[in-house]
């Protein structure tokens, strides 16, 4: 269940921008998160659309995305925050012209489900949602951010406690409204999917069948079909082809590999086919996402 959910916090940063300024963010293995806590701007990606942020905006980035802070001159002042920062907080501030910006908590978690599932691995493009829609989720970021300010007195244990009780009544309220944006935590509610899922994520090149993933979870075709797109609002294998479109995304955007590779890369034996494919997904042939992504 959701309440089972076990999260470790990895690394935490406060990025202060001041003013129209931006700030490329480290390219991570691990998935990112990343909490508004003041200010208005935007996170930028080299593949995709900018995410428009402000004040409780959380913004999920998965692992090995190039992204980047841009904020914006004007808005409200930003709140006071300590020199030295606790609970093994660290800050970058970025300097720019005028005044406002952003003051963003950016960090890298594993969460899994009784130590059984890195969660984390299963989004596979970036989400933004609102914490304002959740009854919590917003006090428990500010109290984080609160804590930090106790410098030295500031306890991690507690950090840890307020991100985790964020991040489950976010993803409780996804669940009860129906919105399928936390879907990828929804495995913390069937582990019955968690075989197959795990193949896909570490092989989706291989050639995969409903039948074939259905087996490794134990269930029937029809009964694994129905669970996988309840779960997480698509079938298995758009699940698959989304998955590879991403990775494809991402390397035609940071490599100079012949697309044919890279299309054996994902799973596709003919070149005209993943074009085929990747057009339906990104509204672009591979060479001119690759043109307008370098």
């Amino acid at each position: 269940m959701v309440a089972d959910l076990e999260i470790n916090i990895e690394s935490l940063v406060l990025c202060v921008l001041r003013g129209d300024a931006k700030l490329d963010l480290p390219v991570r293995s691990a998935a990112s998160f990343h909490y508004i806590l003041s200010g208005k701007g935007q996170i930028e990606f080299s593949d995709r659309k900018a995410i428009d942020i402000d004040e409780g905006s959380i913004v999920f980035v998965p692992a090995n995305w190039k992204h980047r802070y841009r904020s914006f001159e004007g808005g409200a002042p930003l709140p006071p925050i300590a020199e030295t920062l606790g609970a093994n907080m660290k800050k970058i501030s970025v300097p720019g012209a005028g005044k406002g910006g952003i003051v963003g908590l950016c960090g890298t978690m594993n969460v899994h489900v009784r130590g059984a599932r890195a969660l984390f691995d299963l989004l596979i493009s970036p989400i933004a949602v609102d914490a304002n829609v959740s009854r919590y989720c917003r006090k428990l970021m500010d109290m984080v951010f609160a804590e930090a300010n106790r410098g030295e007195k500031a306890s991690f244990a507690i950090v840890n406690a307020l991100i985790r009780a964020c991040l489950i009544s976010i993803t409780e309220h996804s669940r009860e409204t129906g919105d399928n944006k936390m879907g990828w935590l929804s495995a913390a509610n069937e582990p019955k999917l968690w075989p197959a899922l795990e193949k896909i994520m570490a092989n989706p090149s291989d050639k995969f069948t409903v039948s074939g993933l259905a087996d490794l979870s134990g269930m029937s075709r029809a009964r694994f079909a129905k669970l996988f797109r309840e779960t997480y609002g698509r079938g298995p294998m758009e699940f698959l082809n989304q998955l590879r479109m991403q990775q494809a995304a991402h390397l035609l955007s940071a490599t100079h590999g012949p697309i044919k590779k890279i299309a054996s890369k994902v799973g596709f034996g003919s070149r005209s086919a993943f074009t085929r494919n990747f057009k339906n997904f990104s509204g672009l042939s591979p060479t001119d996402y690759r043109t307008e992504h370098q």
